[in-house]
């Protein structure tokens, strides 16, 4: 936290974009520092626990001395705000948010608009298949994806983030699907190229950032949401 702290005073910005939200300290050390916006990635079903209570501590800060707190959508931020209410009694108890910290919008002051709403798609013809977008890790599941459609690729921007069980499960996947169906470290511009001549983006209801989906329908390419049934005994 310190080392990025210092640093943002270096560079000395107009404005510090805070996408790091599971970092209590960091958040509360910029809230003194320099005007910021913070974007909230974290779906509340996901983040849920007590670590999540200095989450919304630190969050309550930024919000409380003028800066933006941001969730990915409007649906989101009501679960958030759902959930305060939920936990109202032990929130108050151990003073994780002061009574004001309870109104709607103390915490979450807003949240993203999806440009798609306004601006109208550019649509391109469609050299590529589906596509699937993200970091392998075992929730996203993407091996039912790639199971259900030969005409999927998976492309993974950072694919092990320092996680060794991500490293087991990409090798795992390379070995049953295919390593030509599976790309690693590709850079911006070339996936959103990708992207923009796929015939569709398949995701996943797990995912709590919306951005790529955003960008998909920005490129006219119609978004598949994949939502796992789970199986009851």
């Amino acid at each position: 936290s310190q080392i990025v702290r210092d640093k943002v005073l270096e560079l000395n910005p107009d404005v510090v974009l805070i996408h790091d939200n599971d970092n209590p300290t960091l958040n509360t050390k910029l809230a003194y520092q320099k005007p910021c916006v913070a974007i909230v990635h974290s779906c509340v079903a996901i983040a849920g626990g007590m670590s999540t209570f200095s989450y919304l501590t630190s969050l309550y800060t930024l919000a409380s001395r003028g800066h933006s707190v941001l969730c990915v959508s409007e649906t989101s931020r009501q679960e958030w705000e759902a959930y305060i209410q939920k936990n109202r009694d032990y929130i108050l108890r151990s003073k994780v948010l002061p009574v004001e910290g309870l109104e709607p919008g103390a915490v979450f002051t807003g949240y993203l608009h999806n440009p798609v709403v306004w601006e109208r798609p550019s649509l391109k013809p469609t050299k590529r298949g589906f596509i699937s977008l993200g970091r392998v890790i075992r929730q996203k599941r993407h091996h039912v994806g790639l199971a259900a459609s030969q005409d999927l690729t998976l492309y993974c921007p950072t694919p092990f983030m320092g996680n060794k069980d991500s490293s087991t499960l990409l090798q795992k996947l390379e070995k049953k699907f295919g390593e030509e169906r599976i790309m690693k470290g590709l850079p911006y511009s070339i996936l959103m190229e990708t992207l923009s001549e796929s015939r569709a983006l398949l995701s996943f209801s797990i995912e709590s950032f919306g951005l790529t989906g955003m960008e998909a329908n920005s490129f006219g390419v119609p978004v598949i949401l994949q939502h796992p049934v789970k199986k009851h005994a």
